[in-house]
């Protein structure tokens, strides 16, 4: 057999991997023998293989598929190649390419965990009978469902007076482009933005804005599904005292109840608004390509249910600050998570406008597109919603939208925007120009103003809204 090679047992017990797995990675092209005899059929491996087995043994025990394994050990092998794995670089990084995309892998893993960590913590609360999740405010861009908790303490001796909101939103179809694709609304328990692209973006942008706008209106999932009244509906005290306290039962009388039918209601209207963009676009070939960014919020009395999905943002002036409080949906933005970009490399990246996620046209689903790309009709796709010649490992394709409750104050102030704002208008002089704001009106006219000033060269819209005394809205 050659005292140079080593039996199957022997390299299994020194690469920490079975027999079992061996077989099956040579089967896949993992870890294939050095030698198999031609007679009994023995696998044989060289020494020199340890070093890869062992590395897929301590990848599969971080739970990383075989697929990626096969591409970190390619990865390896072409670090070890070029001399050292840090000459395999880039600058801003750390680590060759092959730690790169274990570290990508284990950024996803972290925020898939943060996400059911969160939903598991909502259910435990919610089947043991508690009023609601007892969490601290985090980080604001966190993904998916998340509890931000009410900046006044429920069990207060001295509630506070019932809070609204004073809102305004203006849209504009910029200094360049021939029509406004945008749609921006905002109502007494409604705002939103949309960004269309493709020849049906407008369309599509429209579609999706009027789904939200039926939840705001509907009484019977608002009264009797979440326990909040219709907009223009008169309270009742027991309502006004609910809102006060800073929590809100649903039918049933759980606040845990009301805020899962909530989240539950609000991914719905995600689901019907891809499906009312798919739907706008099936009777034009041409409108296939098109789709829409959407971050919405919807007012409860006391707190903002968030949805987002795109790279339309969300931000909260308190205090003199000014919060991002969505994560943006691109693929870049999507590289920068996986350490695979610097923030300084995404500034001028020539796909930084490129969507990792978005209702679209095609499917209902998300898709990897820019709006000029779109009304070119350039770049291939992929099943996965990724454009053929911008491939980016780890983009998200899912459909799924950023769903969140954020707790508000007295005096904070609300904006979302298009990136036709937010793209070209330094964020230093959009907080400062939400603070100077006299009123929401003022706001939204003088943000559309600096984008235009700055070239105005995409559709812009912008939706400020101010937490009030009830009262005073």
């Amino acid at each position: 057999m050659g005292t140079d090679l080593l039996t199957i047992g022997a390299f299994a017990k020194a690469s920490r991997l079975s027999p079992k797995a061996l077989r099956l990675y040579d089967r896949l092209g993992l870890v294939t023998p050095a030698r198999v005899d031609p007679f009994s059929g023995y696998r044989l491996y060289a020494p020199a293989q340890l070093e890869r087995a062992r590395l897929v043994a301590w990848l599969r025990r971080l739970g990383m598929p075989l697929a990626r394994i096969q591409r970190v050990c390619e990865l390896a092998e072409s670090d070890r190649g070029a001399g050292a794995p840090v000459a395999a670089a880039r600058p801003g990084t750390q680590g060759g390419a092959a730690a790169r995309e274990v570290r990508a892998y284990w950024a996803a893993v972290e925020t898939e965990t943060t996400a059911r960590r969160d939903l598991a913590t909502f259910l435990i609360d919610h089947l043991s009978g508690k009023d609601g999740p007892e969490m601290t405010e985090q980080n604001a861009t966190t993904e998916n469902i998340r509890w931000h908790a009410h900046p006044h303490d429920a069990s207060s001796a001295t509630p506070r007076a019932p809070l609204g909101i004073r809102y305004a939103a203006l849209t504009d179809a910029g200094r360049v482009r021939g029509n406004n694709q945008d749609t921006a609304y905002a109502g007494e328990r409604l705002l939103a933005v949309a960004d269309g692209f493709g020849a049906g973006g407008g369309t599509a942008s429209a579609a999706a804005v009027d789904v939200f706008k039926r939840l705001e209106t509907d009484t019977e999932w608002l009264a009797t599904d979440v326990g909040l009244p219709a907009a223009g509906a008169k309270r009742s005290a027991t309502d006004a005292a609910w809102s006060a306290s800073g929590v809100e039962p649903s039918a049933s009388g759980s606040v845990a109840d009301s805020v899962g039918e909530l989240l539950n209601v609000l991914d719905d209207a995600v689901r019907e608004a891809g499906r009312a963009v798919h739907g706008a676009a099936a009777s034009d070939d041409a409108s296939r390509e098109s789709g829409t960014t959407l971050t919405a919020a919807l007012w409860t009395g006391s707190r903002l249910a968030l949805v987002h999905i795109g790279d339309s943002r969300a931000y909260l002036l308190r205090d003199g600050g000014l919060f991002q409080i969505t994560h943006d949906h691109t693929v870049v933005q999507t590289m920068i998570d996986e350490g695979r970009l610097s923030p300084e490399e995404a500034a001028s990246h020539p796909q930084r406008a490129l969507l990792a996620r978005a209702l679209t046209g095609g499917r209902g689903e998300t898709a990897a597109r820019t709006a000029n790309d779109a009304e070119r009709g350039a770049g291939e796709q992929t099943g996965a919603g990724e454009r053929r010649d911008a491939p980016v490992s780890g983009a998200n394709s899912s459909p799924s939208a950023q769903l969140r409750l954020h707790g508000v104050r007295l005096g904070d102030r609300y904006l979302l925007c298009s990136d036709g704002l937010s793209a070209v208008v330094p964020t230093a002089r959009v907080r400062q120009s939400l603070s100077a704001a006299t009123d929401p009106d003022d706001a939204v006219r003088t943000l559309v103003g600096l984008a235009n000033e700055a070239g105005g060269p995409d559709n812009v819209s912008c939706v400020v809204a101010d937490v009030v005394e009830a009262a005073d809205g």
